[in-house]
């Protein structure tokens, strides 16, 4: 947020520096999980150990965009009709360009390779996280969820794995 924004580029600019002028905006979202996204086993590709190399194949939609877009545009609007400020949206949200890769978009967090559902056409785990038509095959992390929110996904991991635990606690019955 800045009171003049294309002040404090040309400012930063003269400095050699990336600085914004009173403060950087940073949004978190939730990314719509796409079917063509996916994570594979390579059919080529193999380790040192002959095992298959992981194969991402991850895009961003236009929704992305938008929900960022749509969100920075309404925060902006109340900053300016509150007179506290005004914001400035960088170009690569506004005018499409391409997502940056350094640490303004970080946070990536790649779930939902073997979602929890109960149509096997659509799902690859039940609600115990177990593989469906396997006897003996469970899976516990991040990939069962159906989609992944904006926040880190450690606790519900672990709530998830404590869940599971009990649950094989109680079939396998030592």
């Amino acid at each position: 947020a800045c009171t003049a924004p294309n002040m404090a580029e040309w400012m930063s600019s003269q400095l050699d520096q990336r600085l914004r002028c009173a403060a950087q905006l940073y949004v978190a979202w939730e990314q719509a999980p796409l079917a063509s996204n996916q994570i594979e086993l390579s059919k080529t590709g193999v380790d040192h150990a002959g095992v298959p190399r992981i194969e991402l194949h991850w895009k961003k939609s236009p929704l992305e965009r938008r929900t960022v877009l749509e969100g920075l545009r309404l925060f902006g609007t109340t900053m300016a009709q509150k007179n506290l400020g005004r914001v400035r949206i960088d170009d690569w949200i506004s005018n499409g360009g391409d997502y940056p890769t350094n640490e303004e978009t970080a946070g990536h967090h790649h779930m939902g390779g073997t979602r929890m559902g109960t149509d096997v056409s659509k799902s690859v785990v039940d609600a115990n996280c177990k593989v469906h038509g396997m006897d003996n095959l469970y899976v516990g992390g991040s990939s069962v969820f159906c989609t992944s929110g904006q926040c880190n996904p450690t606790t519900t991991i672990t709530a998830l794995a404590c869940r599971l635990g009990e649950h094989l606690g109680k079939v396998i019955a030592v």
